[in-house]
């Protein structure tokens, strides 16, 4: 687990609308409930601050399906345009 001096107390504290990271988490939740994906992990980090991390769904691990966690190690090969980022 990452060290809690990188996590910023909530979103509004780094500048970011809480409702609008909500809808975002909300969204994840809603593709893993409706089978669009199987797991999905969701971090989203301002200066250097991690203002909101959750993680969705099950993965394999060991060969056995688990609910994966916020510990849960995630292969990215082809996947990798799933992978985003954006500078303000």
């Amino acid at each position: 687990m990452l060290d809690e001096k990188f996590f910023a107390d909530g979103a509004a504290d780094v500048g970011l609308n809480p409702d609008k990271v909500q809808a975002l988490m909300d969204r994840a939740e809603r593709d893993i409930q409706e089978g669009v994906l199987p797991a999905c992990q969701v971090a989203i980090a301002r200066d250097g601050k991690i203002a909101a991390m959750k993680t969705f769904g099950r993965a394999m691990q060991g060969g056995v399906e688990r609910p994966a966690t916020d510990q849960t190690v995630f292969v990215s090969m082809s996947a990798t345009k799933a992978l985003t980022s954006s500078s303000l």
